[in-house]
């Protein structure tokens, strides 16, 4: 059972499906505490003979119900486009960059994968910065005073870096970012993030 848990959980990884991991996590967990119930001082000491056979009875349903539903999720995962990898290509976004912001990075993370449930990509690079100045929005952000305003009071932005030559960034550096804000639609693991890929024409980051 544990190793039933060991290979759920590896399984799991390489398909970004985090709920499998924990389905996987769950059996060794459970597969422990049967082997723990199998050693015969522990059942004497901790309970009698009958409430130890009710337990043991319980864990077992609870395991075989844990392996039939991480087995019926891994077949979802494999078979159906229920949960599946969301790229740029399919979000019905623009070509091109509608804001260029400049601030300090307080996060990089570099291949991170970006989860919602229903919809994963791993990312190069995955970059958080504290807005410090607007330096130019498209035609939604028409007061540059109101909109400078409006990115400092947001704080942080978080950057999706799609592109391969992921730039050396540390903490406390000072960038410009040219990308694609995505607008918010439900479900879509881009929404309200600050895209720079190569199907975003003239996107950047750059240190300044």
């Amino acid at each position: 059972m544990v190793l039933t848990g060991i290979c759920e959980a590896l399984a799991t990884l390489p398909l970004a499906f985090v709920s499998g991991f924990f389905i996987g996590l769950a059996t060794i967990i459970a597969g422990i505490i049967v082997i723990a119930f199998k050693i015969p001082w522990q059942s004497k000491n901790l309970f009698n003979q009958r409430k130890t056979l009710v337990l043991r009875k319980s864990i077992y349903v609870i395991l075989a119900v844990v392996v039939a539903s991480s087995a019926l999720l891994i077949t979802i995962r494999a078979t159906t486009n229920l949960i599946h990898e969301q790229w740029l290509e399919n979000y019905p976004g623009g070509g091109t960059p509608n804001l260029t912001l400049r601030g300090v990075v307080t996060e990089i993370a570099l291949n991170y994968e970006v989860n919602t449930g229903y919809s994963y990509h791993i990312f190069p690079a995955y970059i958080t910065i504290n807005v410090t100045e607007f330096v130019w929005g498209e035609e939604f952000w028409q007061n540059q005073t109101s909109s400078s305003d409006y990115w400092q009071h947001q704080g942080s932005v978080v950057i999706y870096f799609e592109k391969t030559d992921v730039p050396k960034l540390e903490v406390g550096q000072r960038i410009e970012v040219n990308g694609f804000m995505a607008p918010w639609i439900e479900d879509s693991l881009y929404s309200g993030k600050l895209v720079v890929a190569s199907q975003i024409n003239g996107s950047y980051i750059n240190l300044i």
